[in-house]
């Protein structure tokens, strides 16, 4: 008992030293908020036409999950994570955010509007019609600052446990390749070989990539991509296919010649599968592909366990 005591005694005084945890803000990491007003229903309809990817894991479900806010509800939205301002000069809700606008026109970013750690778009124009005018040449660059923001906040989730130093050096000396790795994940298979295979896993839920590069040139088209990874899978994930009436092909930003998209493996043997998203991409001399697979049949978000893994291979250098 003084021993419980004399320990309860040290938490409190060392609990009077540690700095308070950080408070984040509200929402999921792909639910935008949308502050808008009816009139500039257009704008948004337009955005999440052309840039909210739809994909199959195999249930439905999307890149980004918008919230349309009217002004009336504003303040039970501030001081979520992700927010997505939609206004111009003429229109009713402009006086809530000319001060952070401050007369500037086009797409603007801010951070900290209502919370420390929220992240805001802003779409503004003169005009209604101006704002409608120009928003095909914003699409793209909302598409991309968006994802930038989304993979900042999974990369938080991934690698809160810390990461694998042992194993980042492994990886960098056996396959020359070097990306930063969490706790949590393991080598399962791989080859040293000129044409090099990394095969990494984790579970709960289980979740598998394999990272491929190659100094054979192979054409960048989603066809042999989806060949070239059954020919891996044959190997790697004996039994498992692609079904090709869910491939969706995905935009890829940050490379100049690369090929994207989302699909569901199957394997009728296991009575499984499970969404898929494979990309493939040059990095000078080198073929590189990166194919990222689910398996969580009780889990309803299965993408957000695509887009994590995601952030570990987003740091992905080819050194050899």
């Amino acid at each position: 008992m003084k021993r419980y005591f004399f320990f309860l005694f040290v938490l409190v005084l060392s609990g009077g030293c540690t700095s308070p945890p950080q408070r984040y803000a509200l929402g999921g990491e792909r639910e935008v908020v949308v502050f808008y007003t009816p009139e500039l229903e257009p704008v948004l309809e337009y955005l999440d036409s052309s840039i909210n990817l739809k994909v199959s894991t195999p249930q439905p479900d999307s890149l980004y999950h918008f919230v349309p806010v009217v002004p009336d509800s504003y303040d039970t939205y501030r001081g979520y994570k992700n927010l997505l301002i939609l206004t111009c000069e003429e229109c009713e809700n402009y006086g809530q955010f000319s001060g952070i606008i401050d007369g500037r026109s086009g797409l603007l970013t801010a951070r900290g509007v209502y919370s420390p750690d929220d992240y805001a778009l802003i779409l503004t124009a003169q005009s209604k019609r101006d704002l409608m005018y120009s928003i095909s040449n914003f699409a793209l660059p909302v598409d991309s600052l968006l994802r930038g923001r989304i993979y900042e906040l999974y990369r938080r989730r991934a690698f809160y446990v810390g990461r694998n130093k042992k194993m980042e050096e492994k990886v960098r000396q056996k396959y020359g390749i070097e990306m930063e790795i969490p706790l949590g994940w393991y080598i399962l298979k791989g080859t040293e070989l000129q044409d090099t295979i990394l095969f990494m896993g984790k579970h709960n839920p289980d979740r598998f990539f394999f990272v491929y590069k190659t100094q054979y040139d192979y054409p960048l088209d989603v066809e042999t991509l989806l060949q070239l990874r059954e020919r891996i899978a044959s190997v790697y994930y004996p039994g498992d296919y692609v079904l090709r009436d869910y491939v969706v092909q995905d935009r890829m930003y940050g490379v100049d010649r690369g090929v994207c998209f989302y699909s569901v493996w199957q394997n009728d043997k296991e009575v499984a599968g499970g969404p898929v998203k494979t990309c493939a991409y040059y990095d000078g001399n080198y073929f590189v592909m990166y194919d990222i697979a689910v398996f969580a049949p009780r889990k309803e978000d299965k993408l957000q366990y695509i887009l994590r893994a995601e952030t570990i291979i987003r740091t992905l250098k080819i050194i050899r």
